[in-house]
């Protein structure tokens, strides 16, 4: 029976691999499979085959005052974790969470590097959200992230590409986000920045405008308010290929149904927001603009102009969001308008 042994570097540290009959066997202090452990490796252990960027890494939140709701919240986040590890294999990955999670399980079943403990007591519980949910805990713990370039994500986010583009722009901008839509502000599932002191900053006058329009209350316009509080921030908004939303029908049948908003995407895809996996539907095309629809009865279109998402959308295609000539991976922010007054 032959052997070969190869030699990797992660992180400055030499890792012997001895490739075996019966599969592979992998030395790291932490980080250990026996032979028959093949499929669990296939995501997780990913990362060992190339040099990881300890500066840079995607934060997930995970909490709630029920623990039951918070361990959903945990596996959706585990869901798009593998996303991230398919198209990603070398990102570091932390989850901030109440839920009781073993770093040494996540770190070999998820590829998890750090987990950030959530007292119970900094959770609120809403009572304008059908789900209980705030946003006040994430503002207290945006600060502890491990990465001075973070990326954070909602769980119920799917990562369809390659993210590096959004940490080598924060090499220029301190704060990246995407449009929220509807309101003149970001939608804050997706944001990314750099642990600068104007982000310190930034995250105390955040905490200062939830505590004027409530703790318990979208967060979205404080953050805007907090951004106009400080303008040296330099302040970008990604395209919104990274957070794609499928545009829902609000109506059973197509050519019967209504649309609140409409969003055009120019090229791939790298986020997906909804929790599932649209990634190929969305990406098939994506040469051309196109709109990413979907009605109550969970069918999808894929629709490529102005006439065609009349037909399918009642002749309601026509919203400020929809735009089939505008192409362009950032754009520096504007003076956020106070609409909430």
């Amino acid at each position: 029976m032959g052997k070969r042994a190869r030699f990797h570097r992660l992180n400055g540290l030499t890792t012997l691999v001895i490739i075996l009959s019966c599969g592979i066997l992998i030395y790291l202090p932490w980080y250990s499979f026996p032979c028959s452990s093949s499929e669990r490796m296939s995501k997780a252990s990913e990362k060992l085959y190339c040099v990881t960027e300890p500066d840079k890494g995607v934060l997930y939140f995970a909490y709630h005052k029920d623990h039951k709701h918070a361990e959903h919240i945990l596996m959706r986040a585990r869901d798009s974790i593998d996303s991230i590890r398919r198209y990603n294999p070398c990102m570091n990955v932390t989850v901030a969470t109440n839920v009781p999670l073993p770093l040494n399980n996540v770190r070999n079943t998820w590829g998890v590097d750090h987990v950030i403990p959530i007292a119970d007591a900094d959770i609120l519980e809403s009572p304008q959200d059908a789900y209980g949910r705030q946003w006040w805990t994430r503002a207290l713990y945006l600060s502890k992230s491990p990465y001075f370039y973070t990326m954070q994500l909602d769980s119920d986010r799917t990562v369809c590409g390659d993210l590096s583009q959004v940490f080598q722009l924060l090499q220029d901008y301190d704060f990246l986000g995407v449009s929220a839509g509807i309101l003149p502000a970001f939608d804050n599932g997706v944001m990314a920045w750099a642990k600068r002191p104007k982000i310190d900053a930034l995250w105390e006058q955040w905490k200062e405008e939830l505590s004027k329009t409530g703790r318990t209350l979208n967060d979205q316009p404080s953050l805007a308010k907090a951004f106009d509080a400080l303008p040296d921030i330099r302040v970008g908004a990604l395209s919104p290929t990274y957070q794609s939303k499928l545009i829902p029908a609000q109506g059973e049948l197509w050519g019967q149904a209504k649309a609140s908003r409409t969003l055009v995407l120019h090229g791939e895809a790298k986020i997906v927001a909804g929790g599932a996996d649209y990634c190929q539907s969305i990406n098939e095309d994506a040469s051309r603009p196109r709109i990413f629809l979907k009605n109550f009865q969970d069918e999808y279109k894929v629709v490529f102009s102005q006439e065609e998402c009349n037909e399918h959308l009642k002749n309601t295609c026509n919203f400020p969001e929809i735009d089939w000539d505008l192409d362009f991976l950032v754009m520096t922010r504007t003076k956020y308008i106070d609409s909430y007054r």
